[in-house]
């Protein structure tokens, strides 16, 4: 039986509330993390007027920094920043909601929507000072107009296609997903149209030309100082057989090109040994989202996929085709395994999983608002660290957290420093978590500190030679921090 106007009105306004508390619950329950702090010093230059000769995360698209630097000279606090991330989480929200009812109908939908909401994955990139939810919700609204371009064939579909694809590149370069996707679809329902058999011929639908240029047009519009030129010394060894041959290049490149060839052509990763099911490529990142989610995600797309091999229908195969596409060319990357990579996709893996509730001819709405329950009392549980949640598949199927670099324990560990220090000596890694907050002086390997700090997460990166400055400088541990995800070893040195 389907739902009242007004009953799926209200139903929406409900999901949209409790998405919403989730999001911005005690957002400055922790100092940024290490992530964070990247893009807060990038915003902070962005805020100063600085474009050009800035360092921070120079290698990524411009729209995101724009928007943290506005809310950084608006209030420069975490909650200020972090709101950004929440607002595009709340609104990828709804327009899961709308591109679902499109496709299926408002019942799914609503499920959809809710599954989105409270999503353990994306609730904690919606808490974070990073790109992830500005870019599930542009993906949603691109899908949304793919859609509405191809098959309702309305006047300005193009022209909106072409904005969310324009502002998702605009804010990183993984959003060329996005273009392959269309093109593959658009292969699939003969919108691009290859033919060999009287020589070569390559028909395309204007919509799909007019949206692509449109979508550059704005990329370029939103970064105006991509061409200016920094001055760039590269060394660049080829191995030749046995023989490996370097050459040094000196030259002023384009911010633009710079930042492209940076982020598609070199690699990013850190020196993690990965499980043999995280080597495995498109299986890796759906394994990380199922191992995050709540386990009742898994028995959700178990079902979709036995009711889509049982009738599949077009939508079905335009959502999946999404998620496939995804998948497989997200393990093409230079860059670390993880799941923060995969919450642009969470919105879509969200609306295949509602499409269980079709297999239901009765009592679907009580199922659907059973689960929906759930998956809230879940993440509600989850809260607010939701970098320490996964579900019961995490250790068996071996998967690692990639995401560990996260902030718990600073709060505690800067009142300490800031009450007991007037110096303090540390690794890179919680020096550069540090220097946000604590303006005291920070010392060198050979010079004396009131202070170290050592933690147990920099046994994954660079450890500051810990152990030889304390015995150096005759340090002991003074104060302890344990939290889950990492433990934090405050040290008194004598000189």
């Amino acid at each position: 039986m389907a739902m009242s106007q007004k009953t799926v009105l209200l139903t929406l306004v409900i999901v949209v509330v409790l998405a919403t508390f989730l999001r911005v619950q005690d957002l400055s329950w922790e100092t940024y993390s290490y992530s964070e702090v990247e893009m807060k010093q990038a915003s902070d230059e962005y805020a100063s007027g600085n474009f050009v000769n800035n360092y921070y995360i120079f290698d990524t698209p411009p729209l995101a920094k724009y928007i943290f630097g506005a809310a950084v000279m608006i209030n420069d606090t975490e909650s200020s920043m972090r709101i950004v991330s929440a607002v595009f989480g709340i609104l990828t929200v709804l327009a899961v909601f709308l591109l679902s009812r499109k496709l299926y109908g408002e019942n799914t939908a609503l499920f959809a929507s809710a599954i989105t909401a409270f999503s353990i994955i994306h609730i904690q990139f919606s808490r974070y000072v990073q790109q992830e939810t500005m870019l599930s919700f542009f993906y949603v609204m691109a899908a949304f107009f793919t859609w509405q371009a191809v098959h309702e064939k309305k006047k300005y579909s193009f022209a909106w296609l072409g904005i969310f694809l324009g502002l998702a590149l605009a804010t990183k370069f993984i959003s060329i997903i996005l273009f392959i996707f269309i093109i593959v679809y658009a292969l699939y329902e003969k919108r691009i149209r290859l033919s060999i058999r009287r020589g070569f011929n390559l028909g395309i639908d204007n919509w799909i030309l007019k949206s692509f240029v449109l979508a550059i047009i704005i990329f370029l519009a939103a970064w105006p100082f991509g061409f200016s030129r920094l001055h760039t010394d590269a060394t660049i060894s080829v191995q030749y057989g046995n023989e490996i041959r370097s050459q040094q290049i000196s030259g002023d490149v384009p911010i633009i090109l710079l930042s492209f060839s940076r982020r598609v052509f070199t690699s990013v990763f850190e020196n993690v040994e990965y499980p043999i099911l995280l080597k495995l490529p498109a299986i890796n990142y759906l394994l990380l989202f199922l191992a995050k989610e709540s386990i009742l995600v898994l028995f959700l797309l178990a079902l979709s996929v036995y009711c889509m091999a049982k009738k599949p229908t077009r939508q079905d195969k335009f959502i999946a085709m999404f998620a496939i596409v995804f998948l497989v060319l997200l393990s093409f990357q230079l860059t670390n395994i993880t799941y923060r990579h995969i919450t642009g996709a969470v919105p879509f893996l969200g609306i295949l999983a509602a499409r269980s509730a079709s297999l239901l001819k009765r009592r679907q709405a009580m199922f659907i608002a059973v689960i929906s329950l759930t998956l809230f009392v879940q993440a509600l549980l989850a809260a607010p660290s939701y970098v320490l949640y996964h579900n019961q598949l995490w250790e068996p199927l071996g998967m690692l957290d990639t995401e560990a670099k996260a902030s718990e324990g600073m709060t505690e560990t800067i009142a300490y420093l800031r009450e007991n220090c007037t110096s303090v000596y540390a690794g890179n890694y919680y020096r550069f978590m540090l220097e946000s907050y604590y303006y005291q002086n920070f010392k060198r390997f050979n010079e004396t500190a009131d202070c170290a700090i050592d933690g147990s997460i920099e046994e994954r990166f660079e450890r500051g030679n810990i152990i030889e400055y304390a015995s150096r400088n005759n340090c002991t541990v003074s104060a302890t921090i344990n939290k889950p995800v990492k433990i934090l070893d405050i040290y008194k040195c004598a000189g």
